[in-house]
Formats: structure tokens, sequence, C-alpha cells
């Protein structure tokens, strides 16, 4: 488990994913890991990119 600056314990993605109930679910879902991992990395990435200028923008 991961500490954050208050200590409060976070799991990794790792960690989410090696659990037998989380697991289940997916197995469930049809949740294929290969395909979440990319939607979660595109989705990161995604999120990291700047907020293209918007001229109509009143601030």
């Amino acid at each position: 488990m991961n500490c954050n600056s208050a200590c409060s314990p976070e799991l990794t993605i790792d960690e989410l994913l090696a659990d037998p109930i989380v697991r289940t679910l997916m197995l469930a879902d049809a949740v294929d890991e290969a395909e979440l991992l990319d939607l979660l990395d595109r989705v990161g990435r995604h999120l990291h990119e700047p907020e293209p200028e918007n001229p109509d923008r009143v601030t």
C-alpha cells in the first residue's frame, strides 16, 4: 500500500487488480485487464494535457 502526505493508505492499480474480489467482478463483467490498463493510461495522459486556449472563455 502507498501512503500519501496524510498517511492514508491507498491501493495501487496493480494491488487492486490482484484482489480476488476485483478479479471475480472483472470476470463477471467481462472486463479485460489489458484493455482496462490501456484505458487508464489514456485517461491519465489526457488529464495531464494542457487545456487548449479558448478565446470565447471569460475569466
